[in-house]
């Protein structure tokens, strides 16, 4: 346990690349039946997205609402993405890329993947971030970023690092975990970024270094932060499950009464469920007031318990005699 958290102690999360740009892959064909893409009239879009599947969302239902348009998506990471696009030119089975690096833009704008649209929002979009070809649109902006366990630099004493060579240090051995270049846009653009900073010949010496203090590579930029040691909800959910069981074993044995153990079950859940949302790490859950839905879902079903087991204890077992208001 110990060295598990050591190993997760340091997370290179490379938060997103420079500029993460979407556009229409498939050219022509997409709007045709052939290939699984569909129809200029379809009530049906298929999507790859480098985006993480929490966030997507959010911008898939804003757009299913508005269109009525429903959207199937498959999240991939961004080099993944573009693979998968350039494999499937000649059949394409999706009609939109959206979300991952520039550099994957660029080149499948140059290998002829991408149909050219403009949107009529990139009037309100810097000059500089546009596809100077008008094939591709820019969405948004995002940072590259160390993020750091707190707890354990400030157990240890340690500074943050701040810049590139301060992660070559022996004190993060195993500790360092960020997404590789082959699969991820956000980490092509992090060696792009170490090229132009070190020069085509140095950068491969720090990088040789770096990879001595390398915990995991991970496919996706987005799947880093996950390295992080976080609160284990799920083990504590499956050890709540092994309780709630030999606890619903025990009252099966004292009370046979039908439908009090499934009362009891929908009141232990509802209990534990409640209580573990406050310490579960992924950010979207969806929320209702200051609640998460799980936690909302979970007042109604403990409720529920309580009002089966109130009215269980009320109603009269076979064979017990009425009381003297009933005869």
């Amino acid at each position: 346990m110990k060295k598990t958290r050591r190993i997760f102690a340091l997370l290179l999360t490379l938060a997103m690349s420079l500029s993460l740009l979407t556009g229409c892959g498939g050219g022509d064909d997409a709007s045709t039946d052939e290939g699984g893409g569909e129809t200029s009239g379809s009530n049906e879009l298929t999507v790859y997205t480098a985006f993480p599947e929490a966030e997507v969302a959010y911008y898939f239902n804003a757009f299913e609402e508005a269109t009525g348009i429903h959207v199937n998506s498959l999240r991939l990471s961004a080099g993944e993405m573009l693979t998968r696009v350039a494999a499937e030119k000649d059949n394409p089975q999706a009609s939109l890329m959206f979300g991952g690096s520039t550099d994957n833009y660029i080149a499948a704008s140059n290998q002829g993947l991408l149909e050219a649209y403009q949107s009529p929002e990139l009037s309100n979009t810097p000059e500089n971030y546009l596809d100077p070809d008008g094939v591709w649109n820019p969405i948004y902006v995002g940072a590259i970023a160390f993020a750091c366990n707190k707890d354990w630099f400030a157990d240890k004493g340690y500074d943050y690092p701040t810049s590139w060579d301060d992660l070559l240090d022996p004190k993060y051995q195993d500790m360092i975990i960020m997404a590789h270049p082959a699969t991820s846009g956000t980490a092509y653009t992090v060696l792009a970024t170490l090229i132009q900073l070190k020069g085509e010949d140095a950068v491969w010496d720090y990088l040789a270094e770096l990879n001595k203090n390398m915990s995991q590579y991970t496919k996706s930029g987005s799947a880093a932060p996950n390295g992080v040691a976080l609160f284990p909800s799920q083990l504590v959910s499956s050890g709540l499950d092994f309780l709630h069981f030999f606890l619903l074993c025990f009252l099966a044995r004292r009370n046979d009464r039908p439908g009090r153990i499934g009362a009891f079950y929908l009141l232990f859940y509802s209990i534990g469920r409640f209580c573990i949302e406050f310490f579960r790490g992924d950010l979207e859950r969806g929320q209702v007031g200051g609640l998460s839905t799980s936690q909302f879902i979970s007042l109604f079903t403990a409720a529920a318990g309580l009002v089966f087991l109130i009215l269980l204890s009320r109603k009269k077992e076979p064979g017990q005699p009425a009381s003297e208001g009933e005869k």
